[in-house]
């Protein structure tokens, strides 16, 4: 028996019994809303962005010690919140 649970809000699962070389089987058609397409370009277009922002920090002394800058300033303010 399978058993299919989950957030049916961004997967659809498509179960249906089909019959190969006269045995049963079961075949599942899997896909995925607009939306959630949508948020994994999102994701993969901020981690090309990130790819970048590193390529240049670790390139240059100049941006990589404004990041350091930055990341402490960003932690003063953690502590201060």
């Amino acid at each position: 028996m399978i058993k299919i649970e989950g957030d049916y809000q961004y997967i659809q699962t498509n179960p249906m019994q089909v019959y190969i070389n006269s045995e049963p089987a079961l075949k599942f058609t899997v896909g995925v809303s607009p939306h959630f397409r949508s948020l994994i370009e999102r994701l993969e277009k901020m981690e090309q962005e990130w790819q970048e922002q590193k390529r240049l920090i670790d390139s240059n002394p100049a941006v990589k010690a404004s990041y350091e800058q930055f990341k402490q300033m960003m932690q003063l303010a953690k502590e201060a919140a």
